[in-house]
This record gives C-alpha cells, sequence and structure tokens, in this order.
C-alpha cells in the first residue's frame, strides 16, 4: 500500500511497517504524529522534510499491516567460546576492534531460553555504542569451560 494508505490505517490505531523496515519496526499515529515501535515520533507534516525521509521516493509505497514476528523456535546452542589467558594481558590473535563497557542491564525473563538475560553495551574511542545480549545460561556455559560460575547474590 501507498504512505497515504499506510497513514489512515496507523490513525486507527493499526500498526503499520515497510518492506525496508526490520521485522520489528513499526509505526502508529496519534493524530497527526507519527509513533515508531522504539518511542520516537515526527509530525506527519514535516515526514518529508525530515532528514530520514528526505528524497527517498521508496518510503511513498510498499506499507503493510505490521504482523507480530514468530517466536525464534531455533534450538539454544553454544555459539561462543571461553579462553582462559592465565595472568597478564589478554592476547588475542585475531584483529579486534577495542571497546570499553559503558552500561550492563539485565532482563529476568524472556531470553530464548525463557531465563533471565544480560545485555552490555560498549563504546569504541569514537564513542560508537554497540549492545551485544547473552542469556545467563549461555554466559554460564561459556564460563564453566574455563572453571567459573556467575551466580546470583
Amino acid at each position: 500500500m501507498n504512505f497515504e494508505s499506510a497513514k489512515v490505517l496507523a490513525r486507527l490505531g493499526v500498526k503499520v511497517t515497510h518492506k525496508y523496515f526490520t521485522p520489528e519496526e513499526w509505526m502508529i499515529m496519534d493524530e497527526n504524529i507519527i509513533i515508531f515501535e522504539d518511542g520516537a515520533s515526527i509530525d506527519a507534516d514535516e515526514w518529508a522534510a525530515d532528514e530520514w525521509a528526505r528524497d527517498k521516493d521508496f518510503l511513498d509505497d510498499g506499507w503493510s499491516k505490521w504482523e507480530e514476528p514468530e517466536a525464534d523456535t531455533r534450538p539454544i546452542v553454544k555459539d561462543f567460546n571461553a579462553f582462559d589467558h592465565g595472568t597478564g594481558p589478554i592476547k588475542i590473535g585475531h584483529k579486534v576492534h577495542f571497546m570499553r563497557p559503558m552500561e550492563i542491564h539485565l532482563k529476568h525473563d524472556g531470553a530464548k531460553d525463557e531465563g533471565p538475560s544480560l545485555a552490555i553495551i560498549m563504546t569504541d574511542f569514537m564513542n560508537v555504542p554497540v549492545m551485544g545480549e547473552i542469556t545467563v545460561a549461555m554466559f554460564n556455559e561459556g564460563l564453566a569451560d574455563i572453571g567459573y560460575e556467575l551466580v546470583k547474590k
């Protein structure tokens, strides 16, 4: 559907998405304000002039009703390894981008295994943040390889 039709649905409270949005991205409208799934908003009259949409004709079409993504039913597998470097500095054999931790977040449930997970936000020397999430079970699985365990107080 085109953007004008998508706005009609969005004003009715129907979540709409665009073919170039990720499966989790959608928008609704409150009167003339477009509200995205992350809480960001913009006045619909300013949309075309906004840097995000300016000169992007592909946003005129390709809209549809948003549907909840299907749950990920893939089995949980160990997809990382743990290494014990002993004492002294950690030396990595391949090129890595150094990041420093900024924040750590705990989610008590809702991870793939329905248990708790940790999100760690890190930044590089240019202050570009990145986030990685790992379940506590996966973290402990890796730590077990080197003789450690994460324990709740």
